[in-house]
C-alpha cells in the first residue's frame, strides 16, 4: 500500500478518538497537519508534533490551538496505519510548554523502521 493510499484510511470516520477531534477542528488544517506529517514519515525522517506545527501557517496555528487534542489524533491514526512510529521522547522547545515531554516520531519506510 502507498504512502497516500494509507493517508486515506484517516478520512474513514468511525475510527476511534480521531472523529470526535476531527468534528471540533477545521478539517482542512487535519488535512495540513496528515499532509506534513506525511511529508517527514515518507523520508523516514525523525520529528516531533512541533515539527509539524512548524510547517503550518500562522491561521493553521491559531485554528488548531484552539483544540489542542485533535493532531494528537492525527499521530494515533497514522501510527495505527503502520506511518510511522514512536521513537521515544523528546522535550518541547517552544517556551509555553514549559519543557514537557512531546513523542518522537519516525516514518516507516517499506514496513521498516
Amino acid at each position: 500500500m502507498t504512502l497516500p493510499d494509507q493517508l486515506s484510511l484517516l478520512d474513514r470516520p468511525g475510527v476511534e478518538g480521531m472523529a470526535t477531534a476531527a468534528s471540533h477542528a477545521a478539517p482542512l488544517d487535519l488535512a495540513s497537519v496528515r499532509r506534513v506529517a506525511g511529508s517527514f514519515a515518507a523520508g523516514g525522517d525523525v520529528f516531533t508534533s512541533e515539527d509539524v506545527i512548524a510547517q503550518l501557517t500562522d491561521a493553521q496555528r491559531e485554528r488548531l490551538s484552539a483544540f489542542p487534542n485533535a493532531m494528537g489524533g492525527v499521530f494515533f491514526h497514522l501510527a495505527r496505519a503502520g506511518i510511522i512510529t514512536a521513537q521515544g521522547y523528546v522535550t518541547a522547545t517552544k517556551p509555553e510548554a514549559r519543557g514537557r515531554a512531546i513523542r518522537l516520531w519516525r516514518g516507516v519506510r517499506n514496513g521498516h523502521v
